[in-house]
């Protein structure tokens, strides 16, 4: 909008002096063009397998589709987070119950001012679904031993510290550096560190070019092998259509102290 703004004073109208108002002409953008991908499902059984063991070839049916889903979810993550501004935060020494609100709070408290949104204007973060039990194991440990005997908040009193901010919260399940196979030895604790989106409502639209699934197929090179094939695959890609949309990274204490007041 630079250029589109001015003031114009009783002085200058009085006298001129070739002086003109400002004026922004507005051009037509530069055409965008996203193409959808292809999220794909293929899995060969053998025959004699599905015949004497019908049910791991319907669980493992079922983990495909669990596999095609995580995949289709971090491709769409990836491409929101390399569409989105990077932030970092400072590391915080209080704990993401107090830390992650207060950085969820001052983002949208900013966010709006830049753009001029009124302060009930819903915002929209995404968030690794275990942030929510951070938060509440947070809390939890942080009560007083002694006085308090409340063990963990609910998914909605969670939820209420950002609705009172009118930000809206989806948690996914879907952060790459948090389900990966255990091994063995040290047991997989919370992650130091953890990135989220924040946008408003409507700056991301859903590409969403269908299904193909052709389900069971067989072929004469199938038939020679004694196998079938199923296959499924889901056509997507995410657009931004709106302004400004922020991927923060997080970092936070991972050791509660036990009775703090949070001051």
């Amino acid at each position: 909008m630079t250029g589109s703004t001015g003031v114009w004073t009783a002085a200058t109208d009085t006298t001129p002096g070739g002086a003109t108002k400002n004026k922004l002409t507005v051009a037509c953008g530069a055409e965008q063009t996203v193409s959808i991908s292809a999220i794909t499902l293929e899995m060969q059984f053998g025959n004699f397998m599905a015949r004497a063991y019908p049910e791991m070839v319907e669980r493992n049916t079922e983990l495909g589709l669990i596999a095609q889903a995580r995949l289709a979810e971090t491709t769409l993550l990836t491409a929101m987070g390399t569409l989105s501004t990077a932030c970092t935060t400072a590391n915080g020494a209080k704990g993401v119950a107090r830390d992650w609100p207060l950085q969820v709070a001052q983002g949208a408290s900013a966010y709006r001012a830049r753009h001029r949104l009124a302060p009930d204007a819903p915002l929209r973060v995404l968030v690794p679904a275990w942030v929510r039990d951070a938060v509440r194991d947070d809390i939890a440990w942080s009560k007083s031993p002694t006085t308090d005997n409340v063990l963990g908040e609910s998914d909605g009193t969670i939820e209420g510290y950002l609705s009172a901010r009118n930000v809206n919260v989806a948690w996914h399940l879907d952060d790459t550096q948090f389900f990966t196979a255990q091994a063995a030895g040290v047991l997989a604790l919370y992650p130091a560190t953890f990135s989220w989106l924040m946008f408003a409502e409507g700056t991301f639209l859903f590409l969403d070019g269908g299904t193909l699934d052709i389900g069971v197929v067989r072929d004469a090179t199938l038939v020679g092998t004694n196998d079938y094939i199923q296959f499924t695959e889901n056509f997507e890609a995410v657009a931004k259509v709106g302004l400004e949309s922020l991927k923060v990274t997080t970092q936070f204490a991972t050791t509660p102290v036990i009775g703090a007041t949070g001051a």
